[in-house]
């Protein structure tokens, strides 16, 4: 088994990769699951936060992806900020995808997408 430092620098190296294709935060606002349905759907992340696409494929289709993990305690997604501002920006968006993430494994896996 690695040593916690490690692993930390496995997983700085993954970031600093993340980066260099223009993810700037893979930590933060399950980036990492955007990115993982992005790769799944062949569709290119848009960086940023909260009132921003998260990614838009070849046709310039826009995509707000919102995700379920199968092993979450509270059983819910992962969003519960439908204020009107967010409702807002769902007007632009051309697809939102609600995604069922296996996370039993090391790797987690799209399950299922509505």
């Amino acid at each position: 088994m690695k040593n916690f430092n490690q692993l930390l620098i496995e997983l700085k190296r993954f970031s600093d990769y993340f980066l260099s294709i223009g993810i700037n935060d893979i930590y933060t606002n399950s980036k990492i699951y955007e990115v993982l349905i992005a790769h799944y759907f062949n569709h290119q992340i848009i960086n940023g936060h909260a009132h921003t696409p998260d990614a838009e494929d070849r046709f310039g289709n826009l995509y707000e992806y919102k995700h379920f993990k199968l092993s979450s305690s509270n059983h819910s997604w992962t969003f519960n900020d439908f204020s009107a501002e967010t409702i807002e920006k769902l007007n632009d968006i051309n697809w939102v995808y609600f995604s069922v993430i296996d996370d039993s494994d090391v790797v987690p896996k799209v399950y299922k997408t509505y």
